[in-house]
């Protein structure tokens, strides 16, 4: 409710060539419809991420209007299964997070438990795990996160205007 809110406030603040912005809508409809998706999002286990980040920036600008014109978000003109590819593929980077720290300790499983210092094998497996989820994961969500904004722009219509966004993971 208060991202819907804090949204409404900014862009009735927002004038364009003498025109006001304005979002109307529930603040209390659009948390109901982001706590549902959130809600099916942790039961699919981020699979349905996508379609809910869809959904929920579709309310938004479809209850946007500047001045008398009417903001409006065609949701056919976007590959959801793109998104959804991007999406599971930056879940990619936590099997490698775990293998990368699961093959040192199997492998020094004898050494640790004896109490032995463990080899330098140990060391960089483990760093590597940890570089993994520290510069991998932000990295391939950035790719999904690019896609998503490429994509809510494709769908925004306000009037006759249409959108379109270049950015990429390193912009």
């Amino acid at each position: 409710a208060a991202i819907f809110m804090a949204l409404r406030y900014r862009l009735s603040r927002t004038t364009w060539r003498g025109i006001r912005g304005y979002v109307g809508g529930s603040p209390i409809e659009y948390a109901n419809l982001a706590f549902k998706r959130l809600l099916l999002n942790a039961i699919s286990l981020g699979f349905l991420i996508p379609h809910s980040d869809i959904i929920k920036h579709a309310y938004i600008v479809n209850h946007t209007s500047f001045g008398n014109v009417k903001a409006e978000f065609q949701k056919e003109s976007i590959n959801v299964s793109q998104l959804v590819k991007l999406n599971l593929f930056s879940y990619l980077a936590f099997p490698i997070a775990g293998v990368c720290f699961a093959v040192p300790v199997i492998a020094e499983s004898s050494y640790l438990a004896a109490g032995e210092e463990p080899s330098l094998s140990f060391y960089v497996f483990t760093i590597s795990g940890v570089l993994s989820l520290a510069f991998l994961l932000p990295i391939m969500r950035l790719r999904y996160r690019a896609a998503m904004m490429r994509a809510k722009m494709a769908g925004m219509r306000v009037g006759d205007l249409r959108f379109k966004s270049n950015v990429t993971a390193w912009d």
